[in-house]
Order: structure tokens, then sequence, then C-alpha cells
């Protein structure tokens, strides 16, 4: 139940985002039943200036939209248990702004759409706190506009995401030096390093080098560097925007210790 009301209240930030970018909803559990386990949760709307709008009732206005717009997000899931193409997806976010404009939600001055990719991540967490449930457990959202069933399914995961969101990939592979953050001991694809100032997750396709590193004959310790061949693809969306990026180390060609700094000596 605590994955599945933090999954809730990252929907309610998604749906709360329609109106200006860094307004804040937060769901608050007012009280938890027993026996089967009921919990009755708050929304609380904050971080939007009251001075933006005219009509003083648009907590109200957002509220009523933050409630349809988890049970219109519920159905959808149970009427598409498998997501395959993008347009499913730009149909839920068609049926969010329908509810927009009869709540009243989209009259409102600062009013966006649900992002997309936002959108996806969202549902991602949803089915990963609904499948931590043992199989015979049921959830189900109530509010005023019925019950919804939230169904044991994995609609999206990382990967589709990508996949869905991806217009081109462009690849790129050039002699790079990169500073080991943290190796992978056991495996090929833990790899932490660190280029350009940003940690970035590699693959190691040189097996040779990996084999001989991992049975000890070749010494690397954090905050040695490596001079390699790498791979870089970048994932783009169909608005040209970077969705991704995957790097893969193709060859290791040589180890570089650090420097250490000269210190002079002192006679005392």
């Amino acid at each position: 139940m605590g994955e599945l009301i933090d999954a809730f209240s990252q929907l309610d930030q998604v749906l709360a985002g329609i109106v200006a970018e860094g307004s804040r909803a937060e769901i608050v559990l007012d009280e938890v039943e027993g026996g089967s386990i009921r919990s009755k949760l708050r929304s609380i709307i904050a971080n939007i200036p009251d001075d933006a709008l005219k009509d003083g009732e648009w907590k109200k206005v957002l509220g009523h939209f933050l409630v349809r717009g988890k049970h219109v997000l519920l159905e959808w899931l149970n009427e598409n248990p498998e997501v395959t193409r993008l347009e499913q997806v730009r149909e839920l976010q068609s049926q969010l702004a329908v509810e927009a404009e009869r709540t009243g939600a989209r009259l409102l001055p600062m009013y966006r759409p649900v992002d997309l990719r936002t959108l996806l991540g969202v549902i991602a967490e949803i089915d990963r706190s609904v499948l931590l449930l043992d199989p015979r457990d049921t959830v189900r959202y109530e509010s005023p506009y019925g019950q919804v069933a939230i169904s044991h399914t994995q609609h999206v995961h990382e990967e589709l995401i990508r996949e869905l969101l991806t217009r081109e990939v462009i690849s790129a592979t050039d002699e790079r030096i990169v500073k080991v953050k943290k190796p992978d001991f056991l495996g090929r694809s833990q790899w932490v390093l660190k280029y350009a100032g940003h940690s970035i997750h590699a693959n190691f396709d040189d097996i040779p080098w990996l084999l001989a590193y991992q049975s000890g004959e070749i010494d690397v310790k954090p905050g040695d560097s490596l001079r390699v061949v790498m791979q870089e693809d970048v994932y783009y969306g169909y608005s040209m925007e970077v969705i991704h990026a995957t790097y893969t180390v193709v060859e290791v060609r040589e180890v570089i210790r650090p420097v250490l700094p000269y210190q002079s000596g002192f006679t005392f």
C-alpha cells in the first residue's frame, strides 16, 4: 500500500502540472481501516500563485480534476492491458484533456497538456507497486465517480517507454578517456564511469580484457582512468529531444593511474 500511495502521489504531481510548472500536489493518508486494508487519501494542492488566477475556486477545480484524472487513467489501464503503440498513450492524453475541459481545469490560464514521457513513467510506477502484491489480492480505487479495479499487469517498462517515444537513434564510436567510479566484478553491464563531468552506466563488449580483469590479471581501482573505444547511442524523440543514451565500451586500450601530487621533503 505504501508503494501504491507513492505512485498515486506521483500521478497527482503529474496531473497538477497541467496548471503550472512547479505546482505541487501531495497525497496525505487520512485514515486506515482494518480487515481488508482500506485507506482514505486526501490531496493537498500548493505552489500555484493565487494572483495568477482571478477565480478563487481554482483549487476546487484542480482538485476535481485530480480525482477524475486518476479514475480515467485506471480505466484506461484496464482497457489497455498491453501497450504496444504510442497512439494508445496519446489517446489517454486526449482523454485527460477532455476531463480537464469537463472539470474546468482547462480554463485555467496556465493549462498545458500532460507530458507523454512523464505519464508513461508514472504508469510504470503504478505497475511496479501493484505487482508487489500476491496474485490473490485485489486493489480498487473508489471515488465519487465510482470504483475501478487495478489489474496485476505490467503495462509498460523502461525499455518499452524508450521504444515508444523514440523517433531516431544516432550512433557514434570514438576514443575517449573515462574515469572508473564503480567496476563490475562479476558481469559486463554494471560499470559506472565518469565522462564529461557526469556518471554513465556502460556495457563492456571487450570480453578478453574483461575476463583478464575479473580473473585478477589486470588491476583497476576506483579513481583509475581507462582509454577506451566507446560507442554512444543517442535516442531522439518526435520533437527531437534526447530521450535516452546508452554507452558500450568496445575496446579497452590502456589503464591510466592517477598522478599523485608532488610533495617536497622537509627537514626538522
